[in-house]
């Protein structure tokens, strides 16, 4: 055995000896980075030749790239040379990377394309952008806002008093039209309804938003005592009729005809309508404002949601905003089934998308005859039919703009992952566009339409990727360039080898000159995004199945930020948080000054609720099941309404529960009087004062007769 593998060894060593070499591989026989091609002899290929093969094209690879990068003509001529060198058989016979039919041309064939646009890139135009017929202004509150800053009254600024009677009218009405709590009244354990006031409202919302302030799984846990206290806005509500209202709330006023699917935006109004205009009346934005889109999440079933996966919220309601520092100035609806809410589509002069008319219609309502604004956008709204018809009226605009858009320039259609190392790092141009045309659709119609527009200039501009950007207040001149500190990006951006090169070999931070368009747009971009950072931070929106719900919490915190912001413009330093907390506390002190000053009985005809204090802590007196304690310190207990008399609904009554409870009224006199004085056991309690007492002590704790 040993003698048979010693002969088969030398057979092999032999059969190695007698195989041909391959030839020295050419540098000139390797494509584009990316694309690595092997020349292969026979079914194997030595190992150290791979080696050598793919360090020698790595090589090539960098001494072409290094140098070549801003130099499109150098560039252009050796992948011309390579594929010349390819066609006529001189390149590797097989390549090891298997394409798909037609993907290697169509890919050469597009990159071909952006070089040829890149070499007939005109210079920066002379262009005069529009500066305004007004000087540039900061925000401040105006009308009743102005130097404002208490919470509760630029609160009210938005939920006035009428307002929200309003809404406690139109939710009694929603509760009577569904027989809330009234068809089995005399079941021991049916919810019964009593109707509600605005005082009630007033603590529902200081709810809410303390629910926003501390975060809990479930809104039962609120009513969780902690050290035998509960906190203060849930002492002033049970957990039970917090969800009657949050059950019955309506906005809009009842109507036993069904909403049509065109108006799903009806069961908002009167408070959307409302808010909007209040908003505009309490603050005139800064020169610089922006306008995207806002996500309400809602997870339910409803047509009108949209659902977007690489966005914080990935479904919900979308609505169109316009913000500036974080104050919300106005906001339009969007339903994925319906489009807009209240917006028409602008047809002239020329028409414009439903998107465009929206924005145009949000934009004019600015007080753009007496001040300058500029608005900055992304590139789902820019185009040059919509800044130019802004430009119509007075205001100026800015922002990123898809290559795909509109009435774009063909010369300046580069797309950025073919640009890839063919332009240098802080390249810039642009082109002026003065006109646009309608294509007709069919080949009968007349001419295309063409119209004259002011000015609006096409940016493009390489950064670590290509940005392409509409804007008709900045130029390219000597003075459009600022310095900033910039970040050295990674080795693995998309175009580090041109973006790195600026920066030493240390270097990690540097002062580097930039676009004044690209700083602007940075700059003023992010004020719908503050409005949402705001928002999310103490969020009023539970977990609701009516899809109109939502709408209401995000209508709720935008009247709570925009207060804020009102109160930041006004020169107070407190913080969100601070300010959350003040408003909740001045919304109970409200509630309850209006209810004590409340004589009327026709008004809460839910039993009113007595309070006995103890070393400052605050007990209600509860049904008989569950009884306040009573100590020497505690004050002196009255019935519910005038004192020394049993009309206006004192009746003594069984209790709901079974279980007898305890005399209120012997139980206060014993403390005081001393351990001679017998407390009672009672299975009845009054009517009105929701309080146990036996039949000898209800006319005394009514103030009718002696003890």
């Amino acid at each position: 055995m040993a003698r048979l593998r010693q002969t088969a060894v030398s057979k092999r060593c032999t059969r190695s000896q007698t195989r041909p070499s391959p030839p020295p591989i050419s540098e000139n026989c390797f494509p584009e980075a990316g694309k690595s091609s092997v020349r292969r002899i026979g079914k194997e290929n030595d190992n150290t030749e791979k080696e050598q093969g793919s360090v020698r094209r790595k090589r090539v690879w960098k001494a072409d790239g290094a140098s070549g990068l801003g130099e499109a003509g150098d560039r252009d001529e050796k992948a011309k040379r390579r594929d010349d060198e390819m066609d006529c058989g001189k390149g590797p016979a097989k390549s090891k990377v298997k394409m798909g039919k037609g993907k290697q041309p169509a890919a050469r064939s597009e990159r071909n394309s952006a070089i040829e646009k890149i070499k007939q890139l005109p210079a920066p135009p002379s262009h005069i952008p529009f500066q305004g017929l007004f000087p540039p202004h900061k925000a401040q509150a105006i009308g009743s806002a102005a130097g404002c800053v208490n919470p509760y009254e630029l609160f009210a600024l938005f939920f006035s008093p009428e307002q929200v009677s309003l809404l406690a009218k139109h939710t009694n009405m929603y509760a009577t039209s569904h027989t809330a709590g009234l068809a089995s009244l005399s079941h021991p354990f049916i919810r019964k309804w009593y109707p509600t006031c605005s005082s009630e409202l007033l603590v529902y919302f200081a709810m809410l938003i303390y629910m926003g302030l501390s975060k809990a799984a479930s809104p039962k846990l609120f009513w969780r005592r902690i050290n035998g206290i509960l906190p203060e806005p849930m002492m002033q509500m049970s957990y039970t009729r917090f969800q009657q209202l949050k059950r019955y709330f309506h906005i809009s006023e009842p109507s036993e005809l069904p909403i049509q699917r065109k108006e799903w935006w009806k069961k908002l109004e009167p408070l959307n309508s409302s808010l909007r205009d209040l908003a505009k009346e309490c603050y005139l934005p800064a020169t610089n404002v922006a306008i995207d889109e806002m996500m309400i999440r809602f997870l339910g079933r409803s047509a009108h949601t949209i659902k977007m996966p690489n966005k914080p919220i990935g479904l919900g309601y979308k609505v169109f905003a316009v913000c500036n520092a974080g104050y919300t100035y106005d906001w339009e609806l969007t339903s994925h089934m319906e489009g807009f809410a209240t917006s028409v589509q602008q047809k002239k002069p020329y028409l414009l998308s439903p998107t465009s008319s929206a924005v145009l219609q949000m934009l004019v309502k600015l007080p753009y005859q007496s001040y300058f604004f500029t608005v900055y956008m992304d590139n789902y709204f820019s185009n040059i039919r919509l800044f130019a018809r802004l430009l119509d009226h007075g205001i100026g605009a800015c922002g990123t703009v898809l290559t795909s858009s509109k009435d774009f320039p063909d010369i300046q259609n580069i797309s950025k992952d073919k640009a890839v190392g063919l332009l240098e790092w802080n390249f810039a141009t642009g082109v002026v566009v003065h006109e646009i045309r309608d294509t007709p659709k069919n080949a009968k119609a007349e001419q295309p339409s063409q119209w004259g527009i002011p000015p609006v200039m096409v940016f493009l501009w390489q950064d670590n990727s290509t940005v392409h950007l509409l804007s008709t207040v900045h130029n390219l001149d000597s003075s459009a360039w600022v310095e900033k500190m910039r970040r050295k990006p990674r080795e693995t951006s998309t175009n580090a080898a041109a973006a790195r090169r600026p920066f030493g070999e240390n270097q990690h931070r540097k002062l580097l000159p930039i676009s004044k368009i690209d700083d602007d747009y940075n700059q003023y971009m992010g004020s719908v995004d503050i409005a949402d950072q705001l928002r999310s931070y103490f969020s009023t929106q539970r977990v609701a199945r009516r899809n109109w719900q939502p709408f209401f919490y995000w209508l709720l915190d935008i009247a709570i930020i925009n207060s804020y912001r009102l109160a930041r413009t006004n020169g107070s330093q407190i913080s969100h948080r601070d300010f959350r907390s003040s408003l909740v506390t001045s919304l109970l002190t409200t509630a309850q000054t209006s209810l004590s000053s409340t004589s009327s009985p026709t008004v809460f005809n839910k039993p009113k609720f007595k309070f006995l204090y103890r070393q400052h802590k605050r007990f209600r007196l509860r049904n008989p099941i569950r009884q306040s304690y009573i100590t020497k310190n505690t004050l002196e207990p009255k019935p519910v309404g005038r004192f020394g008399t049993l009309q206006g609904g004192h009746i003594r009554v069984h209790t709901v529960k079974v279980t007898r409870g305890w005399c209120l009224w012997c139980r206060w006199r014993r403390k005081q009087g001393g351990p001679e004085v017998q407390i009672h056991q009672s299975s009845f309690q009054c009517q009105r004062c929701h309080v146990v007492l036996c039949r000898s002590c209800f006319p005394l704790f009514h103030g009718i007769g002696q003890s």
